[in-house]
């Protein structure tokens, strides 16, 4: 349901400016001004503006109309504050995995380093090899062992 909030201003500003005391027997004033009376008709009715009327007429619904925003708006705050802490946690979680970064690089180059330790290791056994043998069949053997080592190795598998 939409409240027309300006129509509600307008009737409020229309009307004569509270505040409005009510002084018993029926009678609504305005400091200084009687300028409604509430009553039945056998008591007599003394006349009020019809932008007092309307206010008067409308208050029931707008009022409840302004109840029914205010716990629209108080609900949609408690969802807000609760998507609000879920944004706070995934925050917290992200500058987390971002403070991480570092180490995982640090390990990265580590890793990297030792990868390179072992091609330069295996680029000295094949280079020995082919030295300390003549017999192509046996080197290329050997180099097929290796090279499926390494394969292993590319495939995040332990050699």
């Amino acid at each position: 349901m939409s409240i027309d909030l300006d129509a509600i201003k307008a009737r409020l500003a229309a009307a004569t400016p509270g505040p409005w005391d009510y002084v018993g027997q029926g009678w609504i004033t305005h400091p200084g001004t009687t300028f409604a009376a509430v009553g039945t008709p056998d008591q007599g009715m003394i006349p009020c503006t019809d932008a007092d009327a309307d206010l008067i007429a409308h208050a029931p619904t707008d009022l409840a109309a302004l109840l029914a925003e205010v716990r629209a708006l108080r609900k949609r705050a408690a969802n807000l504050s609760l998507e609000r802490a879920e944004f706070a946690d995934e925050a917290q979680s992200l500058r987390d995995r971002l403070a991480r970064i570092p180490e995982r690089t640090t390990n990265a180059e580590a890793e990297v380093e030792r990868l390179r330790a072992v091609v330069d290791s295996a680029k000295a056994v094949v280079d020995a090899e082919y030295a300390a043998h003549s017999d192509p069949y046996e080197v290329g053997i050997k180099i097929a062992v290796l090279r499926a080592a390494l394969d292993a190795l590319d495939a995040g598998g332990e050699s």
